[in-house]
């Protein structure tokens, strides 16, 4: 049948895809135009960027506000971004559910003063992503999305985090979903407490991204500062972003939500 034609389709150009490109002779004499950015200065238009966090650091708010900004052109990270073209964005869930995102795009866009209207679009998953990249990618080809979230590679690595043939596989397959991702990750706890920029589990994760961020939130405190640690071009490595949040909640005890965030840029 249709559906099953449709498989085999997916299945061909998803093996074509992992070919490889055919052999060129790059001409160096070229004028080679900006890659561009997907928000500039957070995210630019290569293959991946990790945002490597510690725990509590609000790594998944802040990507929603990013979503939003890219969607609408709204500067919701106030100050410190520069909204591009808007693209069509997707949330790719493996630690929350619906219900928390719709609340925190809510209180994003009263933040922001955006009306309250449908705008990044949401998936919860739980099949590994190594699994799931050849529907995904059909997906965020069909429906136009111009870039995708992970949240996070901890989840939805689907093997052991220090070995590295899993952790390669996993951003083989990010790289499979044909556009420009950002992918959550988390950090140990020996390298939370020492401040590091370093991954949890194998090293290939280092090894396999081009540009990354590292995230520290002061203990107590609504700032966190994002520290560039990897750039393979060198224009931004050690350029930092800091961020204070404005959290307003209503109702109290088994009826409290979050209202309202707003996201400053500080020096």
């Amino acid at each position: 049948g249709a559906d099953e034609m449709l498989q085999h389709l997916c299945e061909d150009l998803l093996d074509l895809y992992r070919r490889g490109t055919a052999t060129t002779t790059p001409d160096p004499a070229k004028d080679i135009p900006p890659r561009g950015w997907v928000l500039y200065p957070i995210w630019p238009k290569v293959d991946i960027t990790a945002i490597v966090a510690t725990r509590e650091s609000y790594k998944s708010l802040i990507a929603q506000a990013v979503l939003l900004e890219v969607e609408t052109g709204v500067q919701v990270l106030a100050n410190n971004t520069r909204p591009q073209k808007p693209l069509r964005s997707l949330f790719v869930d493996y630690e929350g559910d619906e219900q928390s995102f719709t609340e925190r795009q809510a209180a994003l866009c009263r933040g922001a003063g955006l009306e309250l209207t449908p705008r990044v679009g949401y998936r919860s998953m739980r099949t590994p992503l190594v699994d799931a990249v050849a529907g995904l990618r059909e997906e965020i080809a069909r429906a136009g999305y111009g870039c995708v979230v992970i949240d996070s590679m901890s989840a939805s690595v689907g093997g052991a985090m220090n070995d590295d043939d899993v952790v390669n596989a996993f951003w083989s397959a990010v790289t499979q979903l044909g556009v420009p991702a950002m992918v959550l990750c988390h950090k140990s706890e020996e390298s939370a407490e020492k401040r590091r920029a370093r991954f949890f589990g194998s090293g290939m994760s280092e090894n396999r991204n081009r540009y990354a961020w590292n995230v520290e939130r002061a203990a107590r405190s609504p700032e966190v500062v994002w520290e560039c640690s990897k750039d393979n071009n060198g224009r931004k490595k050690g350029s930092k972003l800091g961020y204070r949040l404005e959290i307003q909640n209503t109702g109290e005890h088994e009826t409290e939500v979050m209202d309202l965030v707003r996201i400053v840029g500080v020096n």
